[in-house]
Protein backbone atom coordinates (compact mmCIF):
# COMPACT_ATOMS: atom_id res chain seq x y z
CA UNK A 1 0.00 0.00 0.00
CA UNK A 2 2.74 2.46 0.98
CA UNK A 3 4.84 1.49 -2.03
CA UNK A 4 1.87 2.03 -4.34
CA UNK A 5 1.30 5.51 -2.90
CA UNK A 6 4.95 6.41 -3.41
CA UNK A 7 4.82 5.18 -7.00
CA UNK A 8 1.66 7.18 -7.68
CA UNK A 9 3.21 10.35 -6.25
CA UNK A 10 6.37 9.78 -8.25
CA UNK A 11 4.32 9.28 -11.42
CA UNK A 12 2.39 12.49 -10.80
CA UNK A 13 5.62 14.41 -10.21
CA UNK A 14 7.28 13.06 -13.35
CA UNK A 15 4.13 13.66 -15.38
CA UNK A 16 3.92 17.22 -14.12
CA UNK A 17 7.57 17.86 -14.95
CA UNK A 18 7.14 16.47 -18.47
CA UNK A 19 4.01 18.60 -18.94
CA UNK A 20 5.82 21.76 -17.82
CA UNK A 21 8.81 21.02 -20.06
CA UNK A 22 6.57 20.30 -23.04
CA UNK A 23 4.57 23.47 -22.44
CA UNK A 24 7.75 25.57 -22.15
CA UNK A 25 9.23 23.99 -25.29
CA UNK A 26 6.06 24.71 -27.22
CA UNK A 27 5.91 28.33 -25.99
CA UNK A 28 9.54 29.11 -26.74
CA UNK A 29 10.06 26.99 -29.85
CA UNK A 30 13.09 25.30 -28.30
CA UNK A 31 13.56 21.55 -28.06
CA UNK A 32 12.37 19.56 -25.08
CA UNK A 33 15.86 18.85 -23.72
CA UNK A 34 16.84 22.53 -23.84
CA UNK A 35 14.00 23.54 -21.54
CA UNK A 36 14.35 20.68 -19.03
CA UNK A 37 16.75 22.63 -16.78
CA UNK A 38 14.07 25.33 -16.41
CA UNK A 39 11.44 22.90 -15.11
CA UNK A 40 12.27 23.26 -11.37
CA UNK A 41 11.81 27.04 -11.57
CA UNK A 42 8.53 26.62 -13.44
CA UNK A 43 7.34 24.07 -10.90
CA UNK A 44 8.19 26.41 -8.01
CA UNK A 45 6.29 29.25 -9.70
CA UNK A 46 3.23 27.05 -10.27
CA UNK A 47 3.30 25.91 -6.63
CA UNK A 48 3.67 29.50 -5.38
CA UNK A 49 0.68 30.57 -7.50
CA UNK A 50 -1.39 27.65 -6.21
CA UNK A 51 -0.54 28.47 -2.59
CA UNK A 52 -1.45 32.11 -3.16
CA UNK A 53 -4.82 31.13 -4.67
CA UNK A 54 -5.51 28.82 -1.74
CA UNK A 55 -4.70 31.58 0.76
CA UNK A 56 -7.05 33.96 -1.07
CA UNK A 57 -9.83 31.36 -1.09
CA UNK A 58 -9.42 30.66 2.63
CA UNK A 59 -9.48 34.38 3.43
CA UNK A 60 -12.63 34.85 1.34
CA UNK A 61 -14.25 31.87 3.03
CA UNK A 62 -13.43 33.18 6.50
CA UNK A 63 -14.76 36.60 5.58
CA UNK A 64 -18.01 35.11 4.26
CA UNK A 65 -18.37 32.96 7.36
CA UNK A 66 -17.81 35.98 9.59
CA UNK A 67 -20.50 37.92 7.75
CA UNK A 68 -22.98 35.07 8.15
CA UNK A 69 -22.07 34.27 11.78
CA UNK A 70 -24.57 36.72 13.28
CA UNK A 71 -27.36 35.43 11.07
CA UNK A 72 -26.55 31.83 11.90
CA UNK A 73 -26.36 32.55 15.63
CA UNK A 74 -29.77 34.29 15.48
CA UNK A 75 -31.30 31.29 13.73
CA UNK A 76 -29.78 28.86 16.22
CA UNK A 77 -31.04 30.86 19.21
CA UNK A 78 -34.54 30.95 17.72
CA UNK A 79 -34.70 34.74 17.58
CA UNK A 80 -36.48 35.10 14.26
Amino acid sequence: MFRRSILILLGVAVGGAVYLAHKRAKETGRCFLEVCPEVPGDARRVMDQAVERIKEAVAAGREAAGEKQTEIQTLLNGNN
